[in-house]
């Protein structure tokens, strides 16, 4: 469903099934699988695996989780809900985290289709700041300020560690925007 993530003679994929698996690099025999909830209805996501630490991998997933894994065995250290479905229509419900969630330092930065972004402080595991912005796009983050591109086509650049809004702006409304980049 989304690109590989290759760490430690591992193929880390996430299916459609919502499956995670470690396939060896090597034979491409399987390694260990670990099943989560797929939601009745999703955005079908592209967020690939990325590495929290060096036995780590972080992985997005339909039901709005993120789910930390130990990457020789799969199993899980910890799974925190970031997209918060509401509603009470399937599609009302969806929650999916689609975008690549991204680690800048020690903090998490993760939006989902359902309207937040949330920033992590991973070593006080604390949450930094939570903002109303829907997105299937990843993050971009630079010294001072993380920059979100939200569904509509909004182009936002907030303080990293506050999350103020430092500037945001609808020029580029509807427009399909990409992930955002600084």
């Amino acid at each position: 469903l989304s690109p590989a993530l290759i760490s430690q003679n591992r193929v880390i994929t996430l299916g459609n099934d919502g499956k995670i698996s470690a396939l060896s690099l090597e034979s491409g025999a399987p390694i260990w699988t670990f099943n989560t909830q797929n939601p009745n209805l999703s955005v079908r996501g592209s967020a690939t695996p990325i590495l929290f630490n060096r036995n780590t991998v972080l992985v997005s997933t339909a039901d709005g989780r993120i789910h930390a894994l130990n990457i020789d065995n799969g199993v899980p250290i910890w799974s925190k809900r970031f997209g918060i479905s509401k509603g009470s229509s399937d599609i009302e419900k969806i929650s999916d985290v689609d975008a690549t969630p991204v680690l800048d330092g020690n903090m998490l930065y993760v939006v989902s289709y359902s309207g937040q972004l949330v920033a992590a402080d991973m070593a006080s595991q604390q949450l930094s700041f939570v903002k109303e912005l829907a997105s299937l796009k990843s993050v971009g983050t630079d010294a001072s300020q993380v920059y979100a591109t939200s569904l509509d086509g909004e182009l936002v650049a907030m303080d990293k560690m506050t999350g103020t809004v430092n500037w945001q702006t609808d020029n580029l409304s509807y427009r399909g925007l990409s992930n955002a980049v600084s």
